[in-house]
């Protein structure tokens, strides 16, 4: 129901201040302080026109405004160095049967990270089942060596990690499992310390934010179950533009390999834990094929012929947008420190519905480097490597507008002008 004022509206968060009875003022606590939520955005009206607010109320199309579009960040962070088996190791392949996938915690994937899907109903994570990702690329947003035993874990900025921030630790709980706690303090400024000790020992493994944050007072403090690439500031979980990182997968030829076009099938997610499924054919001895979609995590790659040579899967450099990315003039990307300054490099996003195995990526990608199927924006390939427990190489920056008609048609009832229609 609409509520017209003429304003303006001041919002103050944790600015107002209280006297405290002995000493000096305290913040007036507001649980709820933080950014603000405007449902498709907000409009400048236009100032010729008399604004008759009796009028206006449960009619369509009756005020003249400007749509202010905001600016949002897909992704700023590292991306991991590309590679022909990062998802799965050269192996002879039989139809049907799955291909091992890798076990080993890097900056490039996390291993059997629990994660929970977004929805409509019960709010976006309560009420929804947890579900295991044998692997998600590019997890996290920083990394932590841990000792068994011991609720201290080296890191190498603890800034990163305020107080009470949910986390999921890879590699660190029983038998190699991660560890779900929250964070309790940051002793200095390279360690920190959690509610729950280290279980396994670990060394430089990626660590993501998990999904309850702390409660209101007078609640009991849980902890996280899964791991979503969001951040809470007030009532909103923003998407975390570190942790939102999704990229094309690859299939490689080794030695011998024929080829087939009946391809390998990846099944796993988007960033937003969907469900999606791609179809890439299996190229012959010494060439990588390169998917379309963005994928965030993998759970089975499959084989959809028989051969006794090997094949392998890997990662790419075509990159997704979180948001639909309809024209490449509403797009920004800076990649390698250097800013892209034309469309090579951009796809559309494609919306045939309903998608298929085949199909490209619904929300649309750029294209780094010449590891991707086309021309890349740039000429140096993703890097990421991490020392120190630091990460270093190639930085991407991707953002983009959210888009005239995204904010203007989006609806729950039409999520694809904003989303891109439903995934595969």
């Amino acid at each position: 129901m609409m509520t017209a004022f003429s304003g303006p509206v001041v919002s103050w968060g944790l600015l107002d201040y209280l006297q405290a009875s002995l000493g000096g003022p305290v913040a007036d606590l507001n649980l709820d302080a933080g950014p603000a939520v405007l449902y498709q955005g907000f409009g400048i009206p236009d100032l010729r026109v008399l604004f008759q607010k009796d009028q206006s109320s449960g009619h369509t199309g009756v005020v003249p405004m400007v749509l202010a579009q905001p600016r949002v960040q897909s992704a700023n962070v590292i991306p991991a160095a590309f590679g022909t088996a990062t998802v799965a190791a050269l192996a002879n392949v039989t139809s049907g049967t799955a291909m091992t996938l890798v076990s080993t915690n890097s900056i490039a994937v996390g291993v059997n990270i629990p994660i929970v899907p977004t929805a409509a109903t019960q709010g976006a994570w309560q009420g929804n089942a947890v579900i295991t990702a044998p692997l998600v690329l590019d997890f996290g947003f920083a990394f932590v060596t841990g000792t068994a035993a011991s609720a201290t874990w080296t890191v190498a900025n603890s800034q990163q990690f305020p107080v009470n921030t949910p986390i999921v630790i890879a590699g660190a709980g029983a038998g190699g499992a991660p560890l779900l706690t929250w964070v309790t303090s940051q002793v200095s400024a390279t360690s920190i310390t959690t509610n729950d000790a280290c279980v396994t020992s670990v060394t430089a493994v990626p660590v993501g934010v998990g999904n309850r944050w702390m409660p209101r007072e007078g609640f009991p403090v849980l902890a996280p179950t899964a791991h979503v690439p969001f951040r809470a500031a007030g009532i909103g979980a923003f998407l975390d533009p570190q942790q939102a990182l999704a990229r094309n997968l690859s299939v490689t030829g080794g030695t011998s390999a024929a080829g087939n076009a009946a391809g390998i099938t990846i099944k796993g997610w988007d960033v937003y834990w969907q469900p999606m499924t791609e179809t890439i054919a299996a190229p012959a001895a010494g060439v990588t094929t390169f998917g379309k979609k963005a994928f965030k995590g993998v759970l089975s790659a499959t084989p959809n012929f028989t051969e006794a040579h090997q094949y392998s899967v890997g990662t790419g450099d075509v990159f997704g947008f979180a948001l639909r990315a309809n024209f490449w003039e509403d797009t920004s990307v800076c990649w390698a420190a250097a800013a892209m300054t034309s469309s090579t490099g951009w796809t559309a996003p494609d919306g045939t519905n309903p998608a298929t195995a085949t199909t490209g990526d619904v929300r649309g990608t750029i294209q780094a480097s010449a590891q991707g199927g086309g021309t890349g924006i740039g000429s140096t390939s993703s890097n990421g490597t991490v020392s120190s427990l630091a990460r270093s190489g190639n930085r991407l920056l991707l953002s983009q507008m959210a888009g005239f008609q995204g904010l203007t048609s989006g609806s729950p009832f039409q999520p694809q002008y904003l989303y891109g229609v439903a995934q595969f």
